[in-house]
């Protein structure tokens, strides 16, 4: 199971966007209103809607959003067409849950777990969905697309090694070594680089996805999502800790003014947007300088992306948006 950000949140269920049985979905996100500007951006939240589901990842297709998850017995996909207001719920038997998703161009691909396999699905529109598929034992936690492969990491069944997977359609898939033993949780690409992170403070990186190199991240914090913003990477986790390169080889740790576990981040154009457990948001102009924000929830946040016009945040039972 995805046991990695549970350890901080015991209190309450492991479950994605949409949620499990065992939880409840909530998303938040941050609309823009005739007298809002750039200054609002991560600093006034409302809430969009709550679910009994746990959420994980969001993606966009340019048309909609899709959100995926863990819903009462089976993983879920959340769709909205109007930019986080609304969102209709798909489920996915055959799965356990959906930890995230890619938009290639032309098809979503979500990857999750049904016991102890791990599963594909993919869709053109985000409503209608291909059969799950099994690729892999171990659970994949992570996703991306470099423009021309999908590259996804985890850890294997036995929860002892890493797990890396790569496939240019969503179907057929190809294991790596990913020079590492550490449970991979985050994965992105930018400027010709792919970068995972993972437990232990593991970063590995790749210039083709094959052959992969450790890399020395200077802390021993798990690190739970890793993105291309502004022309750096940036890479965050456990009690607050956020890393910044311009490389993905050599890495200087910043200040985030939390101690809150970091579940992701994203750039508006203007500043970096953090969240995490406790409806923690932070944020900043320059990936350096960190100032906490009210998000209008204390459930934990798992992901966080922009819009184009504003940001969406998704966790355990909740959503939300800014501004």
């Amino acid at each position: 199971m995805r046991y990695f950000k549970q350890f901080i949140q015991p209190f309450l269920p492991l479950i994605p966007f949409t949620s499990l049985a065992v939880g409840a979905f909530m998303v938040l996100s941050c609309m823009e209103s005739p007298t809002s500007d750039a200054g609002s951006f991560g600093t006034d939240w409302t809430v969009r809607d709550t679910s009994e589901a746990t959420l994980w990842w969001s993606a966009s297709t340019g048309s909609e959003l899709v959100a995926v998850g863990n819903g009462e017995t089976s993983g879920i996909a959340l769709t909205s067409p109007d930019g986080g207001l609304h969102w209709t719920p798909h489920t996915f038997p055959g799965t356990t849950s959906l930890f995230a998703v890619a938009w290639t161009g032309h098809k979503l691909v979500a990857i999750g777990n049904a016991g102890l396999s791990s599963v594909v699905s993919t869709s053109t529109n985000g409503t209608t969905w291909t059969a799950a598929d099994s690729i892999s034992s171990g659970e994949l936690a992570a996703l991306t697309w470099t423009g021309s492969k999908l590259v996804a990491v985890g850890d294997n069944s036995a929860g002892t090694s890493s797990l890396l997977l790569t496939s240019t359609d969503g179907v057929t898939w190809a294991p790596q070594f990913a020079g590492t033993s550490s449970y991979l949780v985050g994965v992105t690409s930018g400027a010709g680089m792919l970068v995972a992170v993972g437990f232990n403070g593991t970063i590995v990186t790749s210039s083709d996805g094959v052959t992969w190199t450790p890399q020395t991240s200077g802390t021993t914090s798990a690190l739970y999502y890793v993105a291309w913003l502004n022309n750096q990477f940036v890479a965050v986790g456990d009690s607050g800790t956020v890393l910044t390169s311009p490389t993905g080889k050599t890495w200087t740790s910043q200040n985030s003014a939390t101690l809150s576990v970091l579940n992701g981040v994203t750039w508006t154009g203007s500043r970096f947007v953090a969240v995490g457990t406790g409806g923690a948001v932070v944020t900043s102009p320059d990936g350096v300088t960190w100032t906490p924000q009210t998000s209008a929830t204390t459930h934990p946040l798992n992901y966080v992306m922009w819009t184009g016009n504003k940001l969406v945040a998704v966790g355990y039972s909740v959503i939300v948006s800014s501004p």
